[in-house]
């Protein structure tokens, strides 16, 4: 039986160690390619050495997620450049900050929340659920 997310790829923040080795672990297990994304470059490459020793998929990248030029680095390591990526990695700050306005929430969603509900529909444990379209917006439509 295929994983939850077979042939997707993830890219696991704080991954030398705790719990982001355990996600990017449990993420391989589950079929995805990983890239394990730290600051602690060789702990990234430990957890990937222990990824492929279980049949896994991962390389890893040195990562700093409170300097936004690393972490843009770090998504532009992990996926081709097209142009959607081009306008999400170059969005117009006062843009964002009119997005942000509508969020019941303040904030806007993080890519897990949004992949969350995606890898469930893809999964089989959705196998039942036909035609349907799942908001996941943080309550915006409702306010």
């Amino acid at each position: 039986m295929a994983g939850l997310v077979e042939d997707k790829v993830a890219i696991v923040t704080g991954a030398a160690s705790g719990i982001g080795r355990a996600s990017a672990l449990l993420f391989a297990s589950e079929g995805a390619r990983v890239v394990a994304a730290d600051l602690d470059a060789a702990g990234a490459e430990q957890t990937c050495e222990l990824i492929v020793e279980r049949g896994g998929q991962a390389s890893s990248v040195h990562t700093d997620v409170t300097d936004d030029a690393s972490v843009r680095a770090a998504v532009r390591f992990t996926l081709d450049d097209t142009p959607m990526l081009r306008a999400f990695l170059d969005a117009d700050p006062a843009a964002e900050k009119a997005i942000l306005a509508t969020q019941p929430g303040g904030r806007l969603a993080t890519p897990e929340e949004i992949g969350q509900a995606a890898v469930w529909l893809c999964s089989d444990r959705a196998s039942f659920v036909t035609g349907e379209s799942m908001l996941v917006d943080g309550g915006a439509v409702a306010r």
